[in-house]
């Protein structure tokens, strides 16, 4: 399964991603509730995906299960850290509610820190990273 057609899954609630009963980490029954349930699929999911990509790089064994170990403790540090709230709507209603978009924020932050505007190329790729394919891109239909 690819990992953008499971999230999809997750977040539409439909995901067959199973929690493993011996993990610790979702024992607390909060994480039944739809919404932290969806949150920990989505963990499992790219914790799954991260280690399967080793797989495609080709490494010899040794470094596959260096690389692998290291991803595996870089999921790990990304774990969701189990206090969930019991009333997930209470938590919900006592969020801060903020007017307006984020964009304009992320935008604000990004033009603080990024460069001068320059033209953009005449064409795009060069001999170093020529185009693979058209837009969209062959990965958007595979």
């Amino acid at each position: 399964m690819k990992w953008e057609s499971g999230q999809a899954r997750v977040a539409s609630g439909v995901s067959s991603v199973e929690l493993d009963p011996r993990d610790w980490r979702f024992a607390d029954p909060a994480w039944q509730h739809p919404v932290w349930r969806r949150l920990a699929q989505s963990y499992v999911l790219t914790g799954r995906s991260f280690l399967d990509s080793v797989d495609e790089l080709g490494l010899d064994e040794k470094s596959a299960l260096r690389a692998k170990f290291a991803l595996g403790l870089l999921v790990d540090a990304c774990a969701p850290h189990g206090e969930n709230p019991d009333d997930v709507e209470a938590w919900y209603r006592s969020a801060s509610k903020n007017a307006g978009s984020w964009w304009l924020d992320w935008a604000r932050w990004t033009a603080e820190r990024s460069g001068d505007l320059r033209p953009r190329p005449r064409c795009l790729g060069n001999r170093a990273h020529p185009v693979l394919d058209p837009a969209p891109g062959r990965y958007v239909h595979e």
